[in-house]
């Protein structure tokens, strides 16, 4: 998700974005997961940033999220219909062709096999040239 958000300000020094059951387009969670990260963020929350950790935080990284993906980085969006944390919904791109979606939930996508194909393939196909040298 940093990644993402950094894609949007420095699409340079971006190669490409591979995301895992991760909401770019919005957080849509069960009510108990809700509960339990609000529980964490009162503990993370500093006084002098009331809106961390927030749905209302306008951060850089927050706001990154906010702007459209530039196409120049490649991207995949692994998700699960499965997931149980989050909405699969908002873990997809408009473009169906940097979707994959896999089986399993959500906190398997880092162990499943399938995952790791899918990001195998992708960063083939994102491979860029390296910088050509300065000439002497």
């Amino acid at each position: 998700m940093l990644t993402r958000s950094f894609a949007t300000r420095r699409p340079d020094l971006v190669a490409s974005v591979v995301t895992l059951g991760s909401p770019f387009r919005g957080v849509r969670s069960h009510p108990l997961v809700l509960l339990i990260s609000e529980r964490v963020r009162a503990r993370l929350r500093r006084d002098d940033r009331p809106d961390c950790y927030t749905g209302y935080c306008r951060c850089e990284a927050v706001t990154g999220l906010e702007e459209a993906f530039p196409t120049s980085v490649p991207q995949l969006a692994v998700y699960t219909r499965t997931d149980g944390i989050v909405d699969w919904r908002m873990c997809v791109g408009d473009d169906p062709a940097i979707n994959v979606e896999v089986t399993g939930t959500h906190v398997g996508l880092v162990a499943n096999p399938a995952v790791y194909r899918a990001i195998a393939q992708h960063l083939a196909g994102a491979a860029r040239p390296a910088p050509a040298a300065p000439a002497p």
